[in-house]
């Protein structure tokens, strides 16, 4: 190989049938992740999110033209004139904070549509994920309406995760990507992504702008094509204008996996970087001029803790990042129903037990990545917290910080990969991954009848009442949904776990396997050595 064209794009050609598998994929996992979303938004009623009656009412006001609605003064509160049964949300939030109350406290939900003026404390957020998920409340009424809208944001999550599989497929290794990105799938995010908040929005994209990063870094031996470059864009766009610390996630990503010195000049000598980086600018500056014209980075109630100095915040949640793994994994309701403990030991036992393999044995820009976004996962909440405690007191939750967490754990799974590019020959190996991908099945669906019992009878009482006297149902009953659920869960499961060991559909230019060129970084060594001659030139000794 000539040293002086090693980092050079080679033309390649793309193999027949890679669209048709990048579609399969796509359209098998959006209809998993789907179904399985829409048995969480089933799982709870409405308004059992945390905040989801503000990002109801909002969703329902942008819709109606009303972006950002009419400021108070005080906050991000905004006063907003929606159908009355909107208006009405907070009222039906019974069983909030006191999981001993099962959902049979929730009265009849009001159809009146008449326009009632109402005030909101997420008036000032960001209008692009309230665009879609209000859609629903244009056409249905009442608990209907609250339904359609959960489903609406379920889709668009699911939209963005299975295009986060499709990346991760093609990449040259992904036995290990693929396991991780079930794994990083906690319990917490779908129930999240189930409800009307941002905050699962805000997560899938972060994890999507991550595999079509590391996709494009990975094979940028192969150039910069447009599609890909497309993805990067869609997910840049959204994870900017989710929340407010959004794009502080763009560009914690972006620093991640661009980060290699060889990597720059091969994007900047292409046009599809340069439309896609202004398109991504446009993106995060409306994103920017929105956060200043709003009050959306004030805090709309009072929290303890005001006046705590910088180190004193700063000690307290580093010593923190730990003990909010339960918030990371199940922490449901408004904040009041945590998954018992076992759930949450293992779960995160896994995913220490991934992390920390792929910083000892990952390698090149892999590692690089994954040691970067570690780092602002661990730091980003003490910096946070400790520079607006002394003003506004504890505000952060675990929640806050799940987009970089899922991204932690797919980015551990990549460099795995790489440290490992055999792994997935060994049948141990893919015995033990299939070992655990079936623990978090259990899990998973253990922890979805746990946020049912919680609504169906209330904590309290036993796993038998809810068989022989439960109290609250969801429509079609809580047994279709858990069912579905489990059946979803597992089939899921063991198509991502299928996908992982199946053969890729990798470009007609793969070099041999022992001098596989993964990234531009990785070119350098092959300088020195020269290529493998064809099987049929070779001659016997």
């Amino acid at each position: 190989m000539n040293p002086a064209t090693s980092a050079a794009p080679v033309p390649t050609r793309r193999r027949p049938g890679a669209l048709r598998r990048a579609l399969r994929v796509f359209v098998g996992a959006f209809l998993v992740l789907g179904s399985l979303g829409t048995a969480w938004a089933f799982a709870s009623p409405v308004m059992a999110v945390p905040d989801e009656p503000a990002h109801a009412i909002h969703a329902a006001a942008v819709v109606r033209g009303q972006v950002p609605g009419e400021p108070t003064g005080e906050g991000g509160w905004t006063d907003v004139v929606v159908p009355e049964y909107v208006a009405d949300s907070y009222e039906v939030r019974c069983f909030a904070f006191d999981p001993a109350v099962s959902g049979e406290c929730q009265q009849d939900i009001s159809t009146d549509d008449a326009p009632t003026e109402v005030t909101t404390s997420a008036g000032s957020y960001d209008p692009l994920y309230y665009a879609v998920v209000g859609l629903p409340s244009l056409v249905l009424e009442g608990e209907s309406s609250f339904y359609g809208m959960r489903i609406a944001g379920v889709l668009l999550c699911s939209a963005f995760l299975a295009l986060s599989l499709v990346a991760l497929d093609q990449l040259r290794r992904r036995f290990f990507a693929v396991a991780a990105f079930v794994l990083s799938a906690t319990p917490m995010l779908f129930f999240l992504v189930a409800g009307i908040n941002p905050n699962g929005l805000e997560v899938v994209s972060c994890v999507m702008l991550f595999s079509w990063l590391a996709l494009l870094v990975e094979r940028l031996d192969e150039g910069v094509p447009a599609h890909r470059v497309a993805m990067v864009v869609v997910a840049a766009v959204t994870v900017a204008n989710t929340r407010s610390i959004g794009l502080l996630w763009l560009l914690v990503v972006v620093v991640a996996l661009l980060a290699d010195r060889k990597v720059l000049p091969v994007l900047l000598r292409s046009v599809a970087f340069w439309v896609g980086t202004a398109v991504i600018g446009l993106g995060a500056a409306f994103s920017v001029l929105w956060v200043l014209s709003t009050a959306s980075l004030s805090v709309t109630v009072p929290n303890p803790g005001v006046g705590t100095p910088f180190p004193q915040a700063f000690r307290l949640m580093l010593a923190a990042t730990f003990d909010n793994f339960q918030g990371y994994v199940g922490l449901f309701g408004w904040l009041d129903t945590p998954v018992p403990q076992t759930v949450v030991s293992v779960w995160t036992s896994v995913i220490l037990a991934a992390v920390v393999a792929g910083l000892v044995f990952g390698r090149a820009w892999s590692r690089r990545a994954l040691a970067i976004v570690l780092v602002a996962f661990v730091l980003v909440p003490p910096l946070v917290q400790g520079s607006t405690a002394v003003d506004y007191g504890f505000i952060w939750q675990a929640r806050y910080i799940l987009a970089l967490l899922c991204t932690v754990v797919v980015a551990a799974g990549i460099a795995l990969d790489h440290a490992f590019p055999e792994a997935v020959r060994q049948v141990r190996v893919r015995r033990l991954v299939a070992l655990v991908l079936g623990t978090l099945v259990v899990l998973q669906v253990y922890a979805f009848l746990w946020n049912l019992r919680r609504y169906v009878v209330g904590l309290p009482d036993g796993w038998s009442k809810m068989i022989v006297a439960p109290e609250w149902q969801p429509p079609g009953s809580w047994v279709l949904w858990a069912a579905i659920a489990a059946v979803v869960t597992a089939a899921g499961t063991v198509a991502a776990h299928r996908l992982g060991t199946s053969e890729p559909l990798v470009s007609a230019r793969t070099p041999p396997r022992s001098h596989e060129v993964t990234s531009v970084s990785d070119q350098d060594h092959l300088a020195q050595e020269p290529e493998e001659a064809p099987a049929q030139q070779r001659t016997r000794p």
